[in-house]
């Protein structure tokens, strides 16, 4: 039973972990799409 619940806490750590890395390159992704859009903000108004 022991062993068991050790298999399980392994397994959710993992989840968990693998979770935190998805979510850090989504943020990443974001960060570097919101920063594009400030770019073409910025000479959308140089033309304007």
């Amino acid at each position: 039973y022991k062993a068991e619940m050790k298999r399980v806490q392994i397994e959710c750590k993992n989840k968990t972990m693998s979770w935190e890395v998805q979510l850090e390159e989504t943020q990443k992704e974001l960060e570097n799409k919101i920063e594009f859009i400030r770019k073409q903000m910025i000479a959308i108004q140089a033309i304007i």
